[in-house]
């Protein structure tokens, strides 16, 4: 397995600093508790083990019970488990989809509420009885996603992903901190382990985000996660599916995917596939940041290695640490797998993993006891196992069964469509999809996109975003070529080289992706006014956005236009009008991604698009303003 130590070259990046509550990012978190706090009851919860970092599943005690909380999106609930006797206790009913969870040093629980766009904070009901309750909430940025607690436990920081900002809030009186500006869908948070610093992971971004925590304006360097030659070609190895961190005694431990885009200036056979380059589209590694490094290592410098990479886990999910027997833990969506691995140097890899049920989305470890837990979303099991046993032959052969698999709750209720198509979108190494183990989910992660521009059949293409995009936006594809999503969907698999699907699986798979929540609209725009002058100027015969992008919201006319964006590898000189749905938040723009801020598209594209020109600075932020409320 490769480890990179603090890949490529730092970054400096000024940050936003406070934005509501006081301002005073860390003196704020010395004041006293809010009035609606609830009474300390007899016993409460205490956290068991950790980095401080959320999951989607969190271990805890209460008295002589060992405790599992699971975040149930789908059942909008956070729901317990006992870990010693299996038994089911009391759910606690959410507003929304809760995404991440954490218990705080004082028993709290945090949990983020993604589509709330608040954290909830939940206390132990008075008994012995595990149960717990709302105590309050917060209100955040869009969609809460990631959480991590500050080694001194006063700091809650929330990564919120459609927001693309870290938000910091004092966790005794919850009063916000301070709100820092990253890079495109923030997942995974983790602090160093001395608290100065905050490890940001994105699952669009080749970076992974440091924010200095410490420093009065809160500055913000990234480490940037990808290599610009593959080989010899000109294809770059990008890394992505940033969803999970994890801190050990060696530095920040960044499970990901390294993904060959391609010479994009060719038309290559398949997405990214070059005669050029034999190896597979994506590999999955550990990168290694070193947190006691003051500056970034030379990019050119060989990778510190352990030994090999692996492409038995991709769509990492989550990752844990234990310290204890120095393993790092990965939970692999893509395989329904947890992989285990040595990450020191010169330990060699001595890789293990665990048949789970379900595609699993969390982990957990028990110190304690030697077990590790994780949470599979899409079945709604816990599954438990050894953290210390090798996985053996007769575990292959059935005639060994280390694991132990709790379900949760009664099922959501879904059609069973939705859910084999959901099933299908994660799945890796199925040859009906793929000829080289991508799923649907590798491009485009929570039904968005990687923010990738790959080498195709067609030329240059930008991953689209899916989610909340679909509906009434016929034709579908950069050229317009397919007539409905199955048409796509279809000509999407045969040219990754997959055999193909059954009539049954493909509608089943059209149907999650219609299924799929679109980003949040902009509810919180900060100014209204500007937002309704800029929607007067998109709907102008001055601008003549409208004619093209139909104000009837599909905002596309259905129609291929000549716009002079023909790049080189490009066939054709026509693009389809793609909707403006969520489109703030899919940058980089065109089919070859060349303009990387909607502000550049803008000035880039007059008199070829729309003319804008002739608009003054506050008229193009006002334009700028309402296509990001969209």
């Amino acid at each position: 397995m490769r480890s990179l130590s603090l890949l490529g070259a730092v970054l400096g990046v000024g940050a936003l600093a406070a934005c509501g509550g006081t301002g005073e990012a860390l003196r704020s978190m010395e004041r006293p508790p809010p009035a609606v706090a609830l009474g300390v009851p007899a016993l409460r919860l205490q956290a068991m083990s950790g980095d401080g970092s959320g999951s989607t599943i969190a271990l805890a005690k209460l008295g002589d019970r060992r405790l599992a909380l699971v975040a149930d999106a789908d059942g909008h609930a956070v729901r317990m488990l006992d870990t010693r006797t299996g038994e089911e206790l009391p759910q606690t009913d959410l507003t929304g989809e809760p995404a991440q969870l954490v218990v705080a040093g004082d028993g709290r629980v945090f949990v983020s509420v993604r589509d709330a766009a608040e954290v909830d904070v939940l206390e132990q009901v008075p008994g012995e009885r595990p149960s717990l309750r709302i105590a309050g909430r917060v209100s955040t940025a869009e969609e809460p996603s990631g959480l991590a607690l500050t080694p001194d436990g006063r700091t809650l920081l929330v990564t919120c992903g459609w927001a693309h900002v870290l938000d910091a809030f004092a966790t005794r009186t919850l009063e916000h901190a301070f709100q820092v500006d990253v890079a495109r869908e923030p997942r995974a948070v983790v602090t160093s382990a001395d608290g100065r610093l905050a490890y940001v992971s994105h699952a669009t971004a080749s970076v992974v985000s440091v924010v200095d925590l410490m420093s009065p304006d809160h500055e913000i360097r990234a480490e940037r996660m990808e290599q610009a030659d593959v080989n010899g070609t000109a294809g770059k190895l990008a890394w992505r599916q940033g969803f999970a961190l994890a801190r050990a005694d060696m530095g920040i431990l960044a499970p990901g995917v390294e993904a060959n885009t391609g010479d994009t200036m060719v038309r290559s056979e398949t997405y990214g596939g070059s005669s050029e380059f034999s190896g597979p589209s994506e590999v999955f590694d550990v990168a290694v940041i070193d947190e006691h490094s003051a500056k970034a290592a030379d990019p050119a410098a060989p990778p510190r290695t352990n030994g090999e990479s692996f492409t038995q886990c991709l769509l990492p999910r989550a990752a844990a640490y234990d310290a204890a027997g120095e393993w790092l833990f990965v939970a692999c969506q893509g395989q329904d797998t947890v992989w285990r691995t040595d990450v020191r140097p010169g330990m060699g890899a001595r890789p293990a993993t665990w048949k789970v049920e379900g595609a699993p989305t969390g982990l957990a470890i028990d110190g304690e006891r030697r077990a590790a837990f994780a949470w599979s979303q899409a079945s709604r099991t816990v599954t438990a196992f050894p953290v210390d046993a090798f996985h053996t032959a007769a575990q292959d052969k059935g005639e060994a069964d280390l694991t132990r698999t709790y379900a949760l709750g009664p099922r959501v209720e879904t059609t069973d469509s939705v859910a084999l198509g959901r099933k299908l979108f994660h799945t890796t190494g199925d040859p009906r999809i793929s000829s080289d183990g991508r799923a649907c989910a590798s491009c485009h992660p929570d039904g968005r996109d990687d923010g990738l521009v790959w080498a195709t059949p067609d030329g240059p293409r930008q991953t689209p975003t899916l989610a909340g995009r679909l509906a009434g936006t016929a034709p579908y594809g950069w050229n317009g070529a397919r007539s409905t999503v199955k048409k796509h969907v279809t000509s999407t698999v045969h040219r990754l080289g997959g055999t193909g699907i059954d009539d049954a699986s493909m509608d089943a798979l059209v149907a999650y992706c219609m299924d799929m929540k679109g980003a949040p609209h902009a509810a919180k725009a900060p100014d209204q006014p500007l937002v309704a002058e800029g929607q007067d100027l998109f709907e102008s015969s001055a601008t003549g956005c409208s004619s093209c992008h139909m104000s009837d919201g599909t905002f596309t006319d259905g129609n291929r236009h000549n716009v002079h964006s023909k790049a080189k590898g490009d066939p054709h000189r026509r693009f389809d009008t793609p909707s403006l749905r969520s489109l703030s938040g899919t940058a980089p723009y065109f089919h070859d991604g060349r303009y990387p801020t909607l502000r550049a598209l803008l000035i880039a594209s007059d008199g070829k698009m729309g003319h804008t020109s002739q608009l003054s600075p506050h008229e193009m932020d006002a334009l700028e303003a309402y296509l990001g409320s969209l």
